[in-house]
């Protein structure tokens, strides 16, 4: 069983505290910040997995085309972030909002998938 993370490590690499590397600050409501790390946070057993009982269905598919998203939108989002302002060519911008779109669809479709 794979431990996915529904926010993507590559991403949470931003935010990690500089004298840290590997480790973000995790914030609770009314609770003291900790420092965690990245491995280890935003994920869970098989998230992406779909849980439908039926044999034709690939259970891996979500989390394959996440992983073909990720590494097409890697560079876009760098660069966006490395950016003065924004200024990302139209392919850029088509991946980084393939990106957060197949975020969100796969979030609510892993979500539900059992009753799908």
């Amino acid at each position: 069983m794979a431990r996915d993370h529904f926010v993507p490590q590559f991403y949470l690499r931003n935010f990690q505290i500089p004298t840290e590397p590997g480790m973000i600050y995790e914030y609770r409501r009314k609770e003291t910040p900790q420092r965690v790390a990245i491995k280890g946070v935003a994920q869970e057993e098989d998230y992406y997995d779909l849980k439908r009982d039926d044999p034709k269905t690939d259970k891996d598919l979500v989390d394959r085309l996440l992983g073909r998203t990720e590494i097409a939108s890697a560079g876009s989002l760098q660069k966006l972030l490395m950016a003065p302002f924004f200024n990302l060519a139209v392919k850029e911008k088509a991946y980084l909002a393939w990106f957060v779109a197949f975020l969100v669809a796969s979030n609510i479709l892993c979500k539900r998938s059992s009753v799908v």
